[in-house]
């Protein structure tokens, strides 16, 4: 700027300039060269405080979890650390550029309402993470399902908490939402029932499609002692429809890998007989119907062998 501004004087040597013009540009360039050295050390300050900031986090994110062994404790503090520090340096600074920080503060107050209306979901967000890091509801590396959402979470920001989907898709939910929806937390769960339903086109041999699925389901490995030995059929049309119910530990393997790992086996013992099996399709296990607790004593959840 300064150089633009003694180009200008150099020029009104060559051509004429008035007066006025010739005062507006010194007196623009006497300020600017007034103001450069308070320019220059609170960017100093500004970059030394981001410094000790990111020494701090760092610190903390290493010695907290050896101490506490909590991970939402240290971001928790982590993030206060980090963001106060750089504040401090922020109004530490402002004066050294010359900035009136009382005359800041009242303009944001004046502009405030306005402000907090069109952030108000940021801030609602922000105000959701915390509460997230205090009360710790869940954690990560817990296994969560909100809604149609589900996965693994990865970490906890200040707006957002990220899942890693069964599938491998990053799922990026805000915290607000975590905060006022229902939010299911499979981490002190030790089992949860699953229900797998086979549909095989063609009606015949029901008691022999009957046990082959509950021979399928005893075949696997992760769910030894797991598997209820009811299967129940029932005929829509000219497909035939089989349910089991099954047992799965939920931190051990996702819905998403126990459905590829069952729907192999089902296949295949089934093809090995002859049948024709058109959906293998793993659902949400739903309270029997009256009918079916007529016919089948109530599941009783199975221990491990």
């Amino acid at each position: 700027m300064c150089i633009a501004l003694d180009l200008v004087l150099m020029w009104q040597q060559i051509i004429f300039l008035p007066e006025w013009l010739e005062q507006v540009v010194t007196q623009i360039r006497a300020r600017l060269l007034a103001a450069i050295p308070g320019l220059l050390t609170g960017l100093i300050i500004l970059l030394v405080f981001f410094l000790i900031a990111r020494a701090a986090r760092n610190l903390i994110q290493s010695v907290v979890p050896r101490v506490h062994g909590d991970v939402n404790i240290m971001l928790l503090l982590s993030r206060i650390c980090y963001y106060g520090i750089l504040m401090l340096g922020l109004f530490t600074a402002l004066p050294k550029m010359g900035l009136d920080i009382t005359a800041l503060i009242t303009g944001l107050g004046l502009t405030g309402f306005a402000l907090g209306f069109a952030l108000k979901d940021v801030l609602s967000n922000l105000i959701s993470g915390i509460m997230l890091l205090i009360y710790r509801p869940f954690q990560i590396g817990d296994q969560i399902a909100m809604g149609t959402y589900e996965g693994k979470i990865e970490t906890i920001r200040m707006r957002d908490t990220v899942l890693r989907g069964y599938d491998g898709r990053m799922i990026i939910i805000p915290n607000s939402k975590l905060i006022t929806e229902v939010v299911i937390n499979n981490r002190s769960v030790q089992l949860v029932r699953e229900a797998i339903e086979v549909e095989l086109s063609g009606s015949d041999s029901t008691e022999v499609a009957r046990g082959l699925l509950a021979q399928a389901l005893a075949q696997i490995p992760s769910l030894a002692g797991r598997v209820e030995p009811q299967v129940t059929a029932r005929l829509r049309g000219d497909k035939l429809q089989l349910l089991a119910h099954f047992w799965r530990d939920p931190q051990r393997i996702d819905a998403t890998e126990m459905e590829k790992e069952v729907a192999q086996a089902v296949r295949k013992l089934f093809a090995g007989a002859g049948l024709n099996v058109t959906t293998v399709a793993l659902k949400r296990a739903t309270p029997e119907t009256k009918e079916e607790t007529e016919k089948e004593s109530a599941p009783v959840p199975p221990t491990e062998d």
